[in-house]
């Protein structure tokens, strides 16, 4: 299975043709909204395009830009070409580009008018912003049926420690990570998530892989910006966040966000969003705890913890009451005296919908 055809992933996913795939915030001045069925004729003639350029299975093919529609289109049209998508972190250095460009060996790279100038020289660019267009071949396209053990993305570690390294994930174990996530999350065709952690960064990438293989909407932010984020939650009616401790630290230290009583959060309950406080999911309690616990006294964060051996309900999910955060979270025990290990924490925004 060519994981960049991403309605085979999921049966959720399928026959959402004329669903809504992206709203786009790239401009936020200026949204777009991308269906189903033009996100996969994107795909198609981005993979055409480098089938024409002569690119065949297991060649890389670099992107480097900021978050936009033609970002997904590029990494899921590189896969259904046979070719490997490696997204490159916008914040490294020309040096380090160029180290990561000869280490994969890249054929072409996908650039943005902002990130032209420290690409490679010597590699082949399309940019997004000048000759995207003329690049395009549109029509249908056949996408490339991998073999086993078939690379369809590698990107990059940060390089904090050495030198970037590059990970090779095959097509048969992303389908599989894919069709696991879209079950154990519980996602569903009428999901909206925000996405804004960059797409080069394996958050943002698991949570667009996941989106288009359930047909839920990505609401994506080119970069991301606490009060764009904010707004966009109640402007889209967003079910779902997602992001990095870090972006959850700025939007609650934000002054004027502290502030706002009408954002528009939304709470999920088996797929169906209600205008409740919207709850924001950390597999790590430790980090979530040191973000919730300043606001907790203010009445501003409520959180819910998520245990092993309660309340199971699909994919491990847990349906607990309302609990305080305390000192003590190595083990807690729940309203109905069960003792139970926490495994990850659920923070609750409390604002006021109207």
């Amino acid at each position: 299975m060519n994981v960049g055809s991403f309605s085979t992933l999921s049966p959720l996913g399928r026959g959402r043709g004329e669903g809504l795939a992206v709203v786009d915030l790239s401009k936020p001045t200026q949204p777009s909204e991308v269906t189903y069925a033009q996100l996969d004729a994107h795909c198609n003639a981005i993979a055409a395009g480098l089938s024409a350029k002569g690119l065949r299975r297991g060649d890389r093919v670099g992107i480097l830009a900021l978050n936009r529609t033609e970002y997904m289109a590029a990494l899921y049209g590189t896969m259904r070409a046979g070719a490997v998508p490696v997204p490159l972190n916008i914040k490294l250095p020309a040096e380090a580009l160029a180290f990561i460009a000869r280490d994969a060996d890249l054929r072409l790279i996908f650039v943005d008018s902002a990130h032209r100038k420290v690409a490679p020289p010597n590699i082949e660019t399309v940019d997004f912003d000048a000759d995207f267009p003329q690049f395009l071949k549109p029509g249908p396209f056949t996408a490339v049926e991998p073999a086993e053990g078939d690379i369809c993305l590698q990107p990059y570690t940060s390089g904090s420690t050495g030198r970037p390294k590059g990970v090779l994930l095959t097509h048969a174990g992303q389908a599989w990570q894919i069709d696991a996530l879209v079950r154990a999350r519980r996602m569903t065709p009428e999901d909206r998530v925000l996405v804004a952690a960059p797409l080069y960064h394996k958050n943002a990438l698991v949570w667009t892989k996941v989106c288009v293989a359930a047909g839920a909407t990505i609401v994506l932010l080119a970069r991301f910006d606490q009060r764009l984020y904010v707004e966009s939650i109640g402007r889209y009616r967003v079910t779902r966040l997602s992001g990095v401790p870090t972006m959850f630290h700025l939007i609650l230290g934000d002054p004027a966000l502290a502030q706002v009583d009408n954002v528009g959060f939304f709470e999920e309950h088996h797929g169906v969003a209600s205008g409740v406080g919207r709850r924001v999911v950390f597999g790590d309690d430790r980090l979530a705890a040191d973000i919730a616990a300043p606001h907790v006294g203010e009445g501003r964060v409520g959180v819910d913890l998520l245990v092993e051996g309660a309340g199971l309900v699909g994919g491990g999910e847990l349906e607990l009451g309302h609990i305080l955060v305390r000192d003590d979270r190595a083990c807690r025990r729940l309203e109905d005296g069960i003792a139970a290990r926490v495994v990850a924490m659920v923070m609750r925004v409390n604002h006021h919908i109207e």
